[in-house]
């Protein structure tokens, strides 16, 4: 079953957003991590290039 990984992020980031919570970020050390989370909506830190950002909109 694809897209149930991006499904569970997706609902954590709307608890996330009822919490108040308007930016998260992540640490994913693999290229398949990153892939992931970049399919989800984060972008890489130009500096940290494992830290993956992204900000959750209302």
């Amino acid at each position: 079953m694809r897209g149930v990984g991006c499904a569970l992020v997706a609902a954590l980031h709307a608890h996330m957003r009822e919490q108040g919570i308007r930016s998260v970020w992540v640490a994913a050390d693999s290229e398949e991590a990153q892939a992931f989370y970049r399919a989800c909506g984060y972008d890489t830190d130009e500096l940290q290039g494992v830290i993956l950002s992204r900000t959750l909109d209302s």
